[in-house]
């Protein structure tokens, strides 16, 4: 019979322990002991003359590749007592080899051991060794901390010993009052979370409310457990309940799928005192959670939720956290990395310092020192030095990365000098706090980052009527940097404009530049506006100086951001802004995508304002206005239209285009005299003005018909009609309204971008199309 070989990775005392198991078991062979640590006691032993190469014929090794270049390995036992170990065993990939831990090795090959024995061993007395066995790890494991793992392995040990062909621990579920399963060998994956077993119901469910063992051999009678489901393959089945103090908590199951002797009266009584091993590692930890409210650990916990949930700054809640951490953890340097997902870089956030000050502007980058590279990895990173210089203090430095759903948000840090180091429980919940305080900074960020563009684009439309209603040329041109600027959080902007000659001319800047890096910046800026209007699009530079052909310019500013203005003619200028200085920080970080897009908003406003203060000459307005209401007329909407196509196109944005008509209800109502008339088309005019928003369009596009675009509109657009007739006819309640002396009967038509067509004439045609009717 060829043997499977086995890898211990592990020279310890836990690991060396388990060659004699193996030993005994002629179906394994120990081929390999690895340990990256050459102090470890499989190395001192081999100093000392003890040859365990030599007698168990394997080899030992600190060399890792060690594992790789193991041929026909079918098993590698982890008897690491370092958590990082299995996550470094899992990347390398080793395909078709089993990974277990220590504890389920020696578990496994005492029930194997326990099963093998035979003269006066056998029977109950090589079963009551392996409970005696089983009773000693149960003392000495952490089962609050491993109590899946135990029960998980105590199943295993119960189908071993009785031969059974599967099996499942099932827990009470006191809310609903079902057992659900905790644990399960030999089950398909995906029925585990679907089966349900109410008290009293099937097998589990009544042995589960009597409280007694069950045996059963052959079909399980209907009429008498109200079978939840059929299973003609099982011969023989096991089930025990688990009780603490007197009450039931749950119960393990043993079914025999193909022996047609099935179980015994024996196999019976061995698991059910199995079971108790159960329930004492269920009473354990349930002790233990006890405990834990009343213990220190939970002052920490309660702390830290007392921190993050305050309604300070980020900044300040995360100072908090170091300061709770460092305060449990005494001698020690708590610090907090956030990260900024378009540099790609950790920015020291907070720590425990008095001194500390969080616009110190410490960057780090992927892979960038210890914390870098955890952030980079996302693994957690542990180093200690036992004894160092000083033999009386234990150095510890560990490094957790902040990850929730593979995204990283930051890095946690603690440095611990202390004649006691850091135990594995103190480390167990430094873990525990990495992953809360991953999804609470996740979560914090994303709050803050809403608020922030709600504030910039409440700010944006708020200069965008300002710029809308200025008139004067040369004062729009001023006004445009330094709002864009104080928007964007931005250090500088520049505002280049076409000649007639057809070159992109500075007609605007903004900044607090010296002069000689004004200069820089002018030849950097010349070189944007030539890329962004080669490509007519936005132009987003993270890291100037690692930019293909702006190294140069690295010294001088860190980010840009460039996009072009554009009217119904084409492309007229650029508007760039520079470094992105976030409000309390002097450091310049990048622009991200968020920032385009709020951006894009700006530039919107200032193509139109730049249009209105162009063509605000008496005989230009003439030729785009309506006479009587002073809105743009048919060809003036028909050009912006147009300029709205190429804009959406260009951002993959949607629009609304309306139109709104209009006949008299009553014969003769023609013959309204021309006042009265006038009067309608205005009060109507006004209304619609009133009811969209600023930079919407509204046009009087024939004697009773109006036209409106609504650029990146998200209403609904049966929601949007609604709501403009109902502001009509509120108006029409009005004293003296002009719409109280008429009935008017409206149409109302629309056309929607990129829906109902890529073109003006496609999107007209639909709108003109009088499909909706409301009675005024």
């Amino acid at each position: 019979m060829e043997k499977k070989k086995v890898a211990i990775v592990g020279g310890n005392k836990q690991g060396l322990g388990l060659l004699p198991l193996l030993e005994r078991d002629p179906s394994v062979e120990v081929g390999w002991i690895v340990d990256p640590n050459p102090d470890a006691l499989v190395f001192k032993l081999d100093e000392l003359g003890f040859r365990l190469a030599r007698k168990y014929r394997l080899r030992i090794s600190t060399d890792w590749d060690e594992l790789r270049r193991a041929q026909g390995l079918g098993l590698i036992i982890n008897a690491s007592p370092d958590p990082s170990v299995r996550a470094r065993l899992e990347r390398m990939d080793f395909r078709g080899v089993e990974i277990i831990s220590a504890l389920t090795a020696r578990l496994l090959w005492e029930s194997r051991g326990a099963e093998g024995r035979g003269g006066a061993e056998a029977g109950e007395g090589s079963e009551s060794k392996l409970l005696a066995s089983l009773n000693e790890i149960v003392e000495a494991v952490n089962l609050t901390k491993d109590k899946r793992q135990v029960t998980s392995l105590i199943l295993k040990v119960a189908m071993e010993s009785t031969g059974a062909d599967n099996g499942s621990l099932m827990l009470l579920d006191p809310v609903e009052n079902v057992l659900k399963i905790e644990v399960a060998e030999g089950i398909p994956e995906e029925l585990i979370p679907r089966i349900r077993c109410p008290l009293g119901e099937g097998i589990a469910g009544r042995v589960a409310l009597e409280g007694k063992p069950l045996l059963l051999s052959g079909r399980a009678d209907d009429r008498t457990y109200r079978i939840l489901r059929e299973r003609e393959d099982v011969k023989s089945a096991l089930c025990v309940p688990l009780t603490i103090n007197g009450s039931t908590v749950g119960v393990l199951n043993l079914n025999n799928l193909r022996s047609m002797e099935g179980f015994t009266r024996e196999d019976l009584e061995f698991l059910t005192k199995l079971a108790a091993f159960d329930a004492e590692i269920l009473m354990k930890s349930q002790e233990y959670e006890a405990l834990k409210e009343n213990a220190q650990t939970f002052q920490v916990w309660k702390s830290l939720h007392a921190a993050m949930n305050r309604t300070a700054p980020l900044g300040e809640r995360l100072a908090e956290v170091c300061r709770v951490l460092s305060g449990h953890f005494r001698e020690s340097l708590c610090s907090l990395y956030l990260f900024d997902p378009d540099t790609r870089e950790l920015t020291l956030a907070a720590n425990n310092l008095r001194e500390f000050r969080a616009d110190t502007g410490l960057r780090l980058g992927p892979g960038q020192g210890i914390d870098g590279w955890a952030a980079a990895a996302q693994e957690v990173v542990i180093l200690k030095e036992y004894p160092g210089l000083d033999a009386a203090q234990k150095k510890t430095f560990l490094s957790i990365p902040l990850v929730t759903a593979g995204e990283i948000s930051g890095v946690l840090n603690l440095q611990r000098i202390s004649p006691h180091g850091l135990s594995e429980e103190e480390e167990t919940l430094l873990r525990e706090v990495g992953r809360y305080l991953a999804d609470a900074v996740k979560s914090a960020r994303k709050e803050d980052r809403a608020a922030t563009r709600a504030t910039k684009i409440e700010a944006i439309n708020e200069a965008g009527i300002n710029i809308l209603s200025i008139m004067d040329l040369d004062k729009l041109l001023e006004l445009i940097p330094p709002s864009a600027a104080m928007i964007m959080d931005a250090d500088g902007c520049i505002l280049r404009l076409r000649e007639p000659r057809g070159e992109l001319r500075i007609r605007s800047t903004y900044s607090m530049w010296e002069d000689e890096i004004r200069d820089k910046v002018f030849e950097l800026d010349a070189e944007i506006a030539g890329r962004v209007e080669a490509v007519r699009r936005p132009v987003q530079i993270a890291d100037l100086g690692s930019e293909p052909g702006f190294e140069r310019f690295g010294r001088v500013v860190k980010s840009a951001l460039a996009l072009p203005l554009l009217d119904e003619t084409g492309f007229q200028g650029v508007l760039t802004i520079y470094d992105k200085i976030p409000k309390g920080s002097f450091h310049a970080t990048s622009f991200g995508d968020e920032d385009v897009e709020i951006f894009e908003k700006f530039v919107h406003y200032v193509e139109k304002a730049l249009a209105n203060a162009r063509g605000a000459s008496p005989s230009r307005a003439f030729l785009h206005s309506d006479k009587l209401t002073g809105l743009p007329n048919e060809t003036a909407l028909h050009r912006e239209i147009e300029n709205e196509i190429n804009r959406s196109r260009r951002y993959r944005r949607r629009f609304i285009l309306l139109t709104l008509a209009w006949r008299y209800a009553k014969a003769g109502a023609a013959d309204y005299d021309v006042e009265t008339r006038n009067n309608l088309v205005l009060e109507i005019a006004q209304v619609l003005q009133e009811n969209v928003r600023e930079y919407d369009t509204v046009a009087r596009t024939g004697p009773l018909q109006f036209g409106i675009l609504l650029p990146e509109s998200v209403e609904r657009v049966q929601d949007l009609i609604r709501r403009l007739i109902r502001a009509l006819r509120r108006s029409k309640k009005r004293a003296g309204s002009a719409l109280a002396a008429l009935d008017l009967e409206c149409k109302i038509g629309y056309g929607l971008y990129p829906e109902h067509g890529p073109d003006a004439a496609a999107l007209l045609n639909q709108a003109h199309r009088l499909r909706l009717g409301a009675r005024l």
